[in-house]
């Protein structure tokens, strides 16, 4: 046998010790947590498919909105008839619906996998404000959906997750005419501007079921959160049945929950518990504090 004489390639570190490279897990995606659909009431649909709308000054139905409040883009999709078990919708987490009238208190928001907006016309009671994911708004067309939407999508995209009322908004026509009209809005947990001649309009209830509207954006969050700590320990420890490495995770869920959270989870209820003997199903119970819009004080004076 004749050896080469030439120099061989490759380094003789890569003889000495092998290397595998492998794909690094990929980091957490909440993007889904900006994405706000307007599904707008047409009488002839000229276009069946979600269209994305990047254009900051469009001029369909308002959209332009949802980018002066924070947002990069929005879906915009044309129906005759509603129907939000069609394709597509499952990538939004925000849904607004613009011109559409929901009386029913059955309202079923399909597959969608976050909040719905709903415009209210008229001061009535309307069981849909009470409804879990559900925000009813006293504004005729979408505006307020489209800034509600957005504020809450960019907020907690960037972890911000705080009470949004009384924040400056100058894009609304529509407002309470007197304080009795907006107290009247309040009890029926319907979202609302209200105009003052020194302060301007101001946000002054946001809410989704009676709850503050953070609350479904903040769950789904933490959910998702820990799916992938539950995913990135499988993948770096390669666990078995083991009863340290349960206790480990069961620790690392609870520090995570405490060190990110601890301002609105009430960390008393907050468990870990191994339910199984083998490692396969995990009991995690998160209890949130009551997220309300509560900036609304009743101011009692004695007169002696």
């Amino acid at each position: 046998m004749v050896l080469n004489t030439n120099v061989t390639k490759g380094s003789v570190l890569d003889y000495v010790t092998k290397t595998v490279i492998e794909t690094p897990l990929p980091s957490l995606d909440l993007g889904e947590l900006g994405r706000v659909l307007v599904i707008k009431k047409v009488d002839t649909v000229t276009n069946p498919e979600i269209k994305i709308i990047t254009n900051k000054n469009t001029t369909i139905d308002n959209l332009n909105l949802a980018f002066k409040y924070g947002l990069n883009s929005v879906g915009y999709l044309e129906q005759t008839e509603l129907d939000l078990t069609v394709d597509g919708l499952s990538d939004y987490f925000s849904v607004v619906l613009s011109g559409f009238t929901i009386n029913s208190a059955t309202f079923d928001k399909g597959n969608t996998i976050g909040v719905v907006y709903i415009n209210q016309e008229f001061i009535e009671a309307n069981p849909l404000a009470n409804m879990e994911n559900i925000s009813v708004n006293y504004q005729s067309d979408s505006k307020l959906s489209i800034i509600n939407a957005s504020l809450y999508a960019t907020n907690m995209l960037t972890t911000n997750y705080k009470d949004l009322q009384y924040v400056s908004i100058s894009d609304l026509v529509e407002v309470p005419s007197n304080i009795g009209e907006a107290e009247l809005l309040k009890s029926f947990n319907i979202n609302f501007v209200y105009f003052d001649e020194r302060y301007g309009k101001r946000l002054a209830l946001s809410r989704i079921g009676g709850v503050s509207g953070y609350k479904p954006y903040i769950q789904y969050k933490i959910i998702q959160e820990l799916k992938f700590n539950d995913f990135d320990f499988v993948v770096s420890n390669k666990p078995y049945n083991n009863q340290v490495l349960k206790t480990i995770l069961e620790q690392k869920q609870i520090n995570y929950v405490t060190n990110n959270y601890a301002d609105i989870v009430n960390l008393n209820s907050f468990t870990v518990a191994n339910i199984d003997a083998g490692l396969q199903t995990w009991k995690c119970s998160v209890d949130f504090e009551i997220l309300e819009s509560i900036w609304f004080f009743n101011l009692i004076v004695t007169v002696r």
